[in-house]
C-alpha cells in the first residue's frame, strides 16, 4: 500500500515540476517578445556615455568588432580603459576612432 502511494507521489511531483518548467518557459517567451519593461518606453535623447575595457590578446579584437558597429553619435563620449604597457591596443583603438570620425 505504501509503495503504491510513494510511486503516485513521485509521479505527481514529476508532473508538477514539468508543468512549472513549461510555465516558466512560456513566461520568458512572453517577456522577450513583448518587452521586459513598460517603464522604459521613452527613447534616449542624449548620447550614452560609454566605457570600454580593452585588454591584451584577442580581447582587443573582439571588443573592436563590437564597437565598430556602434553608432558613434549615440554612444559618446567613449572612454577606453587600456593598460599603460599595451601600445598595440592603443594604436588599434586610435585607428578605429579616427576611421569612424
Amino acid at each position: 500500500m505504501y509503495v503504491i502511494m510513494e510511486d503516485t507521489l513521485v509521479i505527481e511531483l514529476t508532473i508538477l515540476v514539468v508543468l512549472l518548467a513549461i510555465a516558466r518557459v512560456l513566461y520568458l517567451i512572453h517577456k522577450i517578445t513583448n518587452g521586459f519593461s513598460k517603464v522604459a518606453l521613452t527613447k534616449r535623447t542624449v548620447p550614452a556615455k560609454t566605457m570600454i575595457c580593452i585588454g591584451s590578446g584577442g580581447h582587443t579584437t573582439e571588443m573592436l568588432c563590437i564597437i565598430k558597429n556602434l553608432n558613434f553619435n549615440r554612444y559618446s563620449p567613449r572612454n577606453y580603459i587600456i593598460a599603460n604597457t599595451d601600445s598595440t591596443s592603443l594604436k588599434k583603438v586610435n585607428e578605429m576612432e579616427s576611421m569612424k570620425n
